[in-house]
């Protein structure tokens, strides 16, 4: 006889394999009506995530009202600027979601994960609009280096999101679960998933087997994204949303100074950066083939056409030497002394550059720092002047962290530690008031 278990964890394999995200082709030589129900059913799947507060268990609806009522009080201020500064993203990302047949809500993630700031960064090194981590990153082909990181890029990390999303979704065949995998990683959510036999994600929220950071994730990605399909329903009616982004792309044979294309172009460097966000330096060089594919504001295609020469440049060691984020290897450096000159971890280091335990550094060569660690003179992080920045205080709940009280008010482990002048592994007395920057990420 089969132990229950192993059949279990055949049913789900063998099941989510038999349950893809669907295709956007009919079924061929079937009847009219089999395709007009075909039909039917993608539009269903296609709107799994038409999320409410009805469709969650009574047992939950009260962390969903938890986040709501955050939100909606203190931290109104966040959900304002998030949702003022989402329009300019979600209609080329929800269009990438609905061309691979995902649900257009899971364009909320990174209402969540990034406030649609793609300036934000994670102690843990996760970067972007969708916040992803560099091997996650890579694993779904977008292109990490001294002058580009394409995470950066709204079209280009939703594509990789896209199908790390499709992914989950086709592991569990739950977009909860594929949603609390994407905060806590699906080796975990597949622990839980083969020892307790469920794949239903309140159940095991239900039985306390995933963080709890996780099992707040969904309620809070449900509330966020109740408010942002209905802004005025929950009270969010005078915010000033901002245009989606307009641009037009034109192809350059050769690396391109985007300080020149501005002045070119008529138009401040800020604006072409905003279209071009992959560029770590001025300098736009190829991404994924030998052509560079810049973004420019509509309009502009004719104007350009016949001056982007130029705007030509060449790209030698030394542009790469000045690009930021990166360090010259000196004579007795090691991964200790480096990590510790920029305030960083020699695990980030090492992931950062895929060195391996036991790795020489070669002096003259040049490594990469990680993102929000860049090179500077003084070995101490200068403070942000305390007389422009807004506090609000927390206090502190039984089991919190300092990892997930930085999370949650979207700001740095760091930035947390420092304004509180704490240790890293400072214990939480449960009841103290900590004090909480608002650096707005503008």
């Amino acid at each position: 006889m089969v132990p229950r278990k192993i059949l279990f964890c055949a049913l789900l394999f063998v099941g989510c394999a038999s349950k893809p995200i669907h295709s956007t082709t009919p079924p061929s030589n079937g009847p009219i009506a089999d395709q007009k129900l075909y039909q039917e059913k993608t539009t269903q799947e296609i709107s799994l995530l038409n999320l409410s507060i009805e469709d969650v268990p009574n047992e939950y609806r009260f962390m969903v009202s938890k986040w709501l009522d955050y939100f909606q009080g203190r931290g109104r201020p966040y959900m304002e600027r998030y949702l003022s500064r989402s329009t300019r993203y979600l209609p080329m990302m929800k269009e990438v979601l609905k061309n691979n047949g995902l649900p257009g809500d899971l364009v909320y993630i990174p209402l969540i994960e990034s406030g649609f700031s793609p300036k934000a960064r994670s102690h843990a090194g996760a970067v972007g609009y969708w916040q992803m981590i560099r091997g996650t990153a890579k694993r779904y082909d977008l292109k990490i280096n001294n002058m580009v990181d394409e995470r950066l890029d709204p079209i280009r990390s939703t594509e990789s999101a896209t199908l790390f999303l499709k992914g989950l979704y086709n592991l569990f065949g739950s977009w909860y679960l594929a949603i609390a995998s994407y905060n806590v990683g699906e080796n975990r959510v597949q622990h839980a998933v083969m020892k307790h036999l469920t794949r239903s994600f309140w159940e095991l929220a239900h039985r306390k087997v995933l963080p709890k950071e996780t099992v707040d994730y969904v309620p809070k990605f449900i509330a966020a994204s109740m408010i942002a399909r209905e802004p005025d329903k929950y009270g969010f009616n005078d915010i000033a949303f901002q245009l989606p982004l307009s641009f037009e792309t034109v192809d350059s044979p050769k690396p391109v100074d985007l300080r020149k294309l501005s002045s070119l172009l008529q138009i401040s460097y800020d604006d072409i950066r905003e279209l071009n966000p992959s560029y770590r330096t001025n300098i736009a060089v190829p991404i994924q083939g030998d052509v560079v594919h810049l973004r420019i504001p509509a309009g502009k295609k004719e104007m350009i056409a016949s001056q982007l020469d130029q705007a030509f440049t060449v790209v030698n060691s030394r542009t790469l030497a000045s690009s930021p984020g990166t360090y010259k290897v000196r004579q007795g450096d090691n991964l200790s002394r480096i990590a510790k000159k920029f305030s960083t971890s020699i695990s980030a280091l090492k992931e950062a550059n895929e060195l391996k335990t036991g790795s020489l550094l070669r002096v003259g060569s040049l490594i990469r720092i990680p993102e929000g660690d860049a090179p500077r003179r003084s070995h101490h992080r200068k403070r942000m002047d305390s007389s422009r920045v807004k506090y609000q205080f927390h206090k502190v709940q039984a089991g919190e962290t300092l990892t997930q009280i930085a999370k949650r008010y979207s700001i740095t482990l760091p930035q947390l530690i420092s304004e509180n002048q704490m240790a890293r592994k400072s214990s939480l007395r449960v009841g103290t008031t900590i004090k909480i920057p608002d650096y707005s990420r503008e």
